[in-house]
């Protein structure tokens, strides 16, 4: 039988790993907005800018999925294992 402590239990940690998920997906992409603005408008932008934001990026969705655990774990392999969306770094 099902208690209110474990759906209590349930929704938290659906909204812990929501809100993980929403930090990382939200951080990645103003780094990347930021980063492809910088390479189109300053003439100063450093040569390596993208790799950087690529690897800041790899760093914190790897960390994302970690935090978050088993299903984010097992579909990071699955898109790891498919070469054609991944670039190379």
């Amino acid at each position: 039988m099902l208690t209110a402590r474990w759906w209590c239990r349930l929704y938290s940690s659906s909204a812990w790993r929501f809100g993980n998920t929403l930090r990382g997906s939200v951080s990645t992409l103003v780094d990347y907005k930021v980063c492809f603005f910088l390479r189109e408008h300053w003439s100063g932008a450093p040569k390596d800018l993208m790799q950087r934001c690529h690897d800041r990026a790899g760093k914190r969705i790897a960390d994302t999925a970690l935090r978050n655990g088993g299903l984010y774990i097992k579909f990071g392999q699955t898109i790891g294992s498919l070469n054609n969306i991944l670039p190379d770094a």
